[in-house]
């Protein structure tokens, strides 16, 4: 529960998401959640959320448009294709593809949840972060894309085993990281494994802890 300095509840959150976000004028506050995953807490306008102590865990995220039509699974490895919005100084917005190539340069996280575009609209009660009804179609998916902190990604065997602290990039098996082979950081790495992996075959896919390096 929050309250503000008179002592009254401002928001109470719930399993569910945030059930009131209500503050009296002037108060910092607005906050929003749609209760069916895609925000667990969100502020609204230009205000920011300040954690004096840190946040733990941490995972950052952003959020992207997929054709409806692509077959993916939550842990693959995305590409961006093309940046759809600018809304502001700390805000873009791309369309997105799963990653199919080796050392793939333009990839920008893992799948890590998603959305119908309808239901986004239905529940935001807009387009995405500016984004025109003429840039999307209603069959589109909202993706939201692990890039920063630790998290999970889907690998495969085409570069061999992996060891704890392998540098992975993108394969050329759609979604798909691989061991790296090096331990230099590059423009196309795109975690490091916390784990080691052993595969059957190269074709094999797991899905393992990693850290993002995006």
């Amino acid at each position: 529960m929050f309250k503000n300095r008179y002592g009254r509840i401002k928001v109470f959150i719930s399993e569910k998401g945030v059930l009131a976000a209500l503050a009296n004028k002037g108060e910092i506050a607005d906050f929003y959640s749609n209760g069916a995953g895609l925000y667990s807490l969100y502020v609204a306008g230009k205000r920011a959320i300040y954690a004096s102590g840190g946040v733990t865990p941490f995972t950052g995220a952003h959020l992207g448009v997929m054709s409806e039509a692509v077959n993916y699974e939550f842990g693959d490895l995305i590409k961006r294709l093309q940046v759809l919005a600018k809304p502001d100084i700390s805000n873009s917005i791309s369309s997105l593809a799963l990653s199919d190539k080796y050392q793939q340069k333009t990839c920008y996280g893992v799948i890590a949840k998603d959305i119908s575009m309808i239901d986004y609209i239905n529940i935001t009660k807009d387009t995405p972060l500016g984004i025109s009804l003429e840039q999307i179609s209603i069959n589109d998916r909202m993706i939201t894309i692990n890039s920063v902190g630790e998290g999970l990604i889907n690998v495969c065997g085409l570069g061999g085993n992996i060891e704890n602290g392998d540098n992975l990039c993108a394969s050329s098996m759609q979604g798909k990281a691989q061991c790296q082979g090096d331990d230099l950081l590059y423009n196309y790495t795109v975690a490091e494994s916390h784990e080691n992996v052993v595969f059957d075959s190269p074709e094999q896919v797991k899905q393992i802890a990693c850290t993002y390096k995006f």
